[in-house]
């Protein structure tokens, strides 16, 4: 992934920048932390980089956890599983639900490329022989 693929993309921004907003009731300012996507930035060709990354972090969370010493645990194994991969699931999140309230035939189309990609990772975990030594 090269720094053009990452520079203007915003699933490679933080979210939980604080939103200023006023308030009547008490006639002040206040702060409010979001973390809302910026869908208005948000752009098709963003996301296929965007899912390779993470998918590519996800294999690092999941190889972590197969190669860690210690004595595999519910904490250590199963809660670290379920636990990792947050940034593909964000780009996910936000992908699929744009994908059904706002459709269209480039989203399709990236819809059918990440399918692929996703149950390919999804077999790399669940074939992971280290995790259920």
């Amino acid at each position: 992934m090269t720094d053009t693929d990452t520079k203007n993309n915003p699933f490679f921004t933080d979210w939980t920048q604080s939103s200023e907003y006023h308030t009547s009731k008490h006639n002040t300012t206040e702060s409010v932390n979001l973390g809302i996507p910026p869908f208005h930035l948000i752009q098709e060709e963003h996301y296929i980089p965007a899912i390779e990354h993470g998918i590519k972090l996800h294999l690092a969370e999941i190889e972590k956890i197969a190669n860690t010493k210690a004595k595999p645990t519910f904490a250590n194994t199963i809660a670290e599983i379920e636990d990792s991969g947050r940034f593909l699931s964000r780009v996910l999140g936000v992908f699929h639900n744009l994908e059904v309230s706002n459709p269209s035939e480039k989203l399709h189309e990236i819809s059918n490329e990440i399918s692929t990609m996703l149950s390919k990772h999804g077999s790399k975990i669940s074939m992971n022989p280290k995790i259920f030594e």
